[in-house]
């Protein structure tokens, strides 16, 4: 849909409001209840958390979620799908331990039905793996995402934005579980690659940055050289983030705050 391509393109707003007239537009013709209405709810709460808008995806999803059940049965791949986007937004309102509890439980769900390499069971184990790096687990979280990573390397392509994606937060969690020389391998090559085939303006660029920047910042002793690098990292993701998804947005604020601490130990 257009407003899944204005949303791989890193144009939020633009494909949040064409979601947001397509959904009145279809709940004007079709009633409120129609599968096709509720696919657009779906991928709108999807948009909302990749907006930081965890809170208003998660009521809208689970909202969706309920009428796809109704409408479809609890297995439906449309329910699965919207199930998966809810898991992703209580993780990201800290709500950890529910989030996990989706998340594996559709991911075995799909993996039944799918296939061990079908981009929707990826996407969920990217999700899954995510979820454990942003709770700290990055030793669980590791060889989730390596395996994620090198399935969508084999299935996408070694530059596919998706096999990018995984193969930064795989670069997170190497250096969260004490990998970091790994970590600054495969995060500079992955930084290096995105920047070739995504630009210098998209956010994937600034979340390997600030990646990076956590495995610079975890090679002890530090050199000033290190802490320089990692410096001028931080300070590109922030300030890249803040443009791309907004100086409220949650990474942004988080990616900030990264760049405070880290200013701290230099003064």
């Amino acid at each position: 849909s257009l407003a899944h391509a204005l949303v791989l393109q890193a144009e939020f707003l633009q494909g949040e409001a064409f979601l947001r007239e397509a959904l009145a537009a279809q709940r004007g013709t079709l009633g409120e209840r129609h599968p096709d209405v509720a696919e657009t709810m779906s991928e709108l709460g999807g948009t909302l958390v990749v907006r930081g808008l965890y809170t208003d995806a998660r009521c809208l999803l689970e909202e969706t979620l309920s009428m796809q059940q109704e409408l479809f049965g609890a297995l439906h791949p449309a329910a699965l799908r919207t199930e998966g986007r809810l898991g992703v937004a209580l993780g990201k309102l800290g709500v950890a331990a529910a989030a996990e509890e989706r998340l594996l439980r559709i991911l075995e769900e799909t993996r039944k039905r799918c296939g061990d390499d079908h981009p929707a069971t990826l996407g969920l184990e990217f999700d899954l793996g995510s979820l454990l790096c942003d709770h700290g687990r990055h030793a669980e979280a590791s060889p989730l995402l390596r395996a994620c990573a090198s399935a969508l390397e084999l299935r996408m392509g070694a530059r596919h934005p998706g096999t990018l994606r995984a193969r930064s937060r795989l670069g997170q969690a190497m250096a969260g579980s004490g990998d970091d020389e790994g970590a600054r391998a495969l995060l500079r090559g992955t930084l290096a690659d995105q920047l070739a085939f995504r630009g210098s303006g998209h956010p994937d660029v600034y979340f390997s940055r600030r990646y990076l920047a956590g495995a610079v910042l975890a090679n002890k002793p530090l050199q000033d050289s290190a802490l320089e690098e990692a410096r001028e990292l931080l300070a590109s993701a922030t300030d890249g983030l803040c443009r791309t998804l907004g100086a409220g947005h949650p990474e942004a604020e988080t990616a900030a705050a990264e760049l405070a601490r880290a200013r701290a130990t230099w003064a």
